[in-house]
């Protein structure tokens, strides 16, 4: 006698999660839960991402305007303190706060006279400041310059100037954009040495 064993009913058959049966093809896919998370953490990446770019970008512009006004401001200080301290005269000579013109003359010891006046002139919605100049040599001949010193000077906040014992004191205010800077600088005129 010979025994034949038949498998397939002595032996349970094993189910593998994933595979088909008869197949022996894993099956791979996401349930609708897992789909859902997914997509969730993806939104909150992105959305992270887009608010430190804007926060980058804000900052970048911010910092730019701040140094746009402040560059500004240091070239009509550069220019005004200069003029300043060679100064013999504010006309007018009268003390207190004043506005805009501002007009300083002197003499040099070879005769030659100088006279400059700042003055704010409008351009767009805020004014520039311009450094006119007029030199007249001991013969007569007179050259006359104009040179733009600032721009974006706001004359809200008080863009004036203050002459007292013999010291000149500006205050200027440059706005870029969203930043808004003032300076307040001082300069001593000279004693009179024209002969």
């Amino acid at each position: 006698m010979k025994w034949t064993a038949d498998n397939s009913s002595s032996i349970p058959s094993i189910k593998r999660r994933g595979t088909s049966e008869g197949t022996g093809k894993s099956q791979s896919g996401l349930t609708l839960v897992e789909l859902i998370i997914a997509l969730a953490i993806i939104s909150l990446i992105a959305g992270v991402t887009v608010m430190a770019i804007h926060q980058l970008l804000t900052a970048s512009r911010q910092a730019n305007d701040q140094q746009y006004a402040v560059s500004q401001l240091r070239q009509a200080e550069h220019w005004m303190t200069r003029d300043a301290l060679m100064a013999q005269q504010v006309i007018p000579g009268t003390s207190g706060v004043q506005p805009f013109p501002l007009e300083l003359r002197w003499t040099t010891s070879g005769g030659v006279s100088h006279e400059v006046i700042y003055s704010l002139e409008p351009a767009g919605g805020l004014l520039t400041l311009k450094r006119h100049t007029e030199t007249q040599e001991e013969d007569g001949t007179t050259t006359t310059s104009s040179l733009i010193l600032a721009q974006g000077i706001d004359d809200a906040p008080g863009s004036q100037w203050e002459y007292a014992s013999r010291v000149l004191t500006v205050t200027l205010t440059a706005t870029s954009r969203s930043h808004t800077e003032t300076r307040i600088f001082t300069a001593k005129l000279r004693s009179d040495l024209a002969t």
